[in-house]
C-alpha cells in the first residue's frame, strides 16, 4: 500500500525496462504476490509436521530443559534483587531518603490520603 512501483516511463531519455527480461519481471511479480501464501504454507507445514516429530525425538531431554529453566528463573530473581541492593548502596542513604520522601509526597497529593502514617514517615 505504501510502496511505490518502479518507473515505467522514459525519463531524460532513459528506458528503465530496456534490459529487463519480461519473463523475470513476471516471475518476480508472481513471487512477490505469492510470498504471503508461501509463508503461511511453510509455517503450517513446520507447525503440523516438523515440530511434533522434533519434540518427540528430544522428549527424553525435557526434564533437563525444565531444570535449566527453573535454574534460570531463580538466577534472574537473585541477580535482580542483588542489583537493586547495589543501586541503593551506590546512591547512598541520603538519595534513598530523598526519593522515598518524594514518593510519599506524590502519593499524598494524588490520593488525598487521610490514613494515619507512622511517625517515621512523618519525619520525611
Amino acid at each position: 500500500a505504501l510502496e511505490l512501483g518502479h518507473p515505467k516511463v522514459r525519463t531524460f531519455g532513459i528506458d528503465p525496462h530496456k534490459k529487463a527480461s519480461k519473463f523475470l519481471l513476471l516471475l518476480y511479480a508472481l513471487i512477490y504476490m505469492g510470498s504471503r501464501g508461501i509463508t503461511k504454507f511453510l509455517i503450517k507445514l513446520i507447525v503440523k509436521k516438523v515440530a511434533p516429530r522434533t519434540l518427540l525425538k528430544f522428549a527424553e531431554l525435557a526434564p533437563l530443559v525444565i531444570e535449566i529453566m527453573i535454574n534460570v528463573l531463580f538466577n534472574f530473581v537473585t541477580v535482580r534483587y542483588a542489583m537493586n541492593e547495589v543501586i541503593i548502596c551506590a546512591l547512598g542513604p541520603s538519595a534513598t531518603v530523598e526519593v522515598t520522601s518524594q514518593l510519599v509526597k506524590a502519593h499524598r497529593k494524588s490520593r488525598d490520603v487521610d490514613e494515619p502514617l507512622s511517625d517515621r514517615l512523618k519525619l520525611l
